[in-house]
């Protein structure tokens, strides 16, 4: 199979052991910006190739972690030059 749908490719994430691969973490990483949009067919549905498939597994395997800085960062953040 040269392209995988979005259920295929997420099938696949999980036997691979992610297990934070679900459809909304994607639709949003392709949202923001974080990977790149993977073509679509004529329905409108994605089609994930082999480089699609490998910018997921490096996005998923450090996702940005929503959240406050701590209020050390926060000083650093403001103090510098």
């Amino acid at each position: 199979m040269s392209d995988r749908c979005l259920k295929d490719a997420l099938d696949l994430l999980k036997s691979e052991g992610f297990e934070n691969a679900t459809a909304s973490r994607v639709h949003h990483a392709i949202i923001v910006g974080h990977i790149k949009r993977p073509a679509q067919d004529g329905s409108g549905r994605f089609r994930f190739r082999k480089r699609d498939l490998d910018a997921l597994r490096t996005y998923l395997a450090n996702v940005p972690r929503p959240g406050r800085k701590s209020k050390s960062e926060a000083r650093l953040a403001t103090s510098a030059p």
